[in-house]
């Protein structure tokens, strides 16, 4: 009888709307769940990123800062040299133009010996966001970005408390 009844009054579909609508209902849980735990990584992985990001950068500043003296003293060692040839040409011109012996042994090349130990560089300990942090270091994230993550600013789409009523 009460298949009869259902094929009339509707009862199977109410049924299926009823799971249906559960359906739904742990969809929109499962997408809130998910949205969180984004979330919660993104506070975790973008203060690590930018430490990275900072900790490269800084190394790269390192090398550059090490390599000038070594290619200023490269440079200046260059010009001494020069220097000197042309200081030890000059008897040897006046010998030639005056008819005297002229004597190679002044005109050597310098060898230069450039400093390139600022070469040997150790990569910076990046930080992995899923192990603790050593107590002497800090992780700080970007303050524009962190107020933009926290519902500040002009940007609507980091806006955070807009989206908790997702």
């Amino acid at each position: 009888m009460s298949i009869i009844k259902d094929t009339f009054f509707g009862g199977a579909e109410k049924k299926a709307a009823k799971a249906q609508q559960a359906g739904i209902e742990k969809g929109i849980q499962a997408t809130q769940q998910s949205t969180e735990q984004a979330r919660n990584d993104l506070f975790k992985l973008y203060p690590a990123a930018q430490q990275n990001l900072q900790q490269g950068f800084q190394g790269a500043l390192d090398v550059f800062g090490q390599s000038l003296p070594a290619q200023t003293q490269v440079f200046q060692q260059g010009n001494v040299g020069a220097q000197q040839q042309l200081l030890a040409g000059l008897p040897q011109i006046q010998n030639a133009l005056l008819g005297g012996a002229i004597d190679y042994s002044q005109f050597q090349p310098v060898s230069l010996q450039p400093d390139i130990s600022f070469a040997q560089q150790q990569l910076p300990e990046f930080v992995n966001p899923y192990q603790p942090q050593p107590q002497n270091q800090t992780v700080t994230a970007n303050p524009k970005f962190a107020d933009l993550l926290r519902g500040g600013g002009n940007a609507d789409f980091f806006n955070m408390n807009r989206m908790r009523g997702f």
